[in-house]
């Protein structure tokens, strides 16, 4: 479920829709997803084994993981609420012709917009040397559970698998299938358009009180 509420993290969803809207998103993809699962395996190795066994994740009632998931909670709550107030000046037809016309924007459209391989992978290390807080709760997860080192290690890929889904899954249809998922790609990028940030927020708000609602019984329990 966690992985599953980071697929929606912004920038990637962000990301996907430059490289897709590209004339190479083959390229743009694979070298972004690349670099992305180099950076964030390695981080979330790091994080999962520097925490399993230690007394943050360990015992009958470890204190640091409830206040962990209270702390995750509100700030997704918060993160929510934020992310759902628009400018109400901005309606959809506006905000795709302020794209186009400002050249002020993300430095990630603008580096992915040159189109080259090698600037999408180093894109894709850049934005993930910082994880999300999705992605450090549950490379916490993943240390609760403790597995030992080759379970941890499929945990964490699977996990960054999971999370990369948005750019997974239109770089295999334009491999095994081009023609068809160039039409789903358009159908995706509209969807996206008008309901990616909605689909964050939700995502946001339902992993935030699931958390606190988690966070608050493990104190009481």
């Amino acid at each position: 479920m966690i992985a599953v509420v980071a697929a929606f993290w912004p920038a990637l969803i962000a990301v996907a829709l430059v490289a897709l809207a590209s004339s190479r998103p083959v390229t743009l993809l694979s070298s972004f997803l690349l670099g992305g699962l180099i950076t964030t395996s390695a981080l979330g190795f790091a994080i999962a084994f520097s925490l399993s066994g230690s007394s943050l994740v360990t015992g009958s009632h470890p204190p640091a993981p409830p206040a962990v998931d209270i702390t995750v909670g509100a700030l997704a709550l918060v993160f929510a609420v934020v992310a759902s107030h628009r400018d109400p000046a901005n309606d959809p037809a506006a905000e795709r012709s302020h794209v186009k016309e400002n050249p002020g924007r993300p430095w990630t459209e603008r580096m992915l917009s040159r189109g080259t391989g090698r600037i999408a992978f180093l894109v894709g290390m850049l934005i993930n040397l910082v994880p999300g807080f999705f992605a450090v709760v549950g490379y916490t997860k993943i240390a609760e559970l403790g597995y030992g080192t080759t379970g941890t290690i499929v945990l964490v890929v699977a996990f960054n698998v999971i999370m990369f889904a948005l750019i997974e899954v239109p770089l295999v249809g334009y491999l095994v299938v081009p023609r068809s998922t160039e039409e789903s790609v358009t159908r995706l990028n509209t969807w996206l358009r008008q309901n990616g940030r909605r689909a964050v927020v939700v995502a946001s708000a339902g992993f935030g009180v699931y958390l606190l609602v988690r966070g608050i019984l493990a104190l009481i329990v």
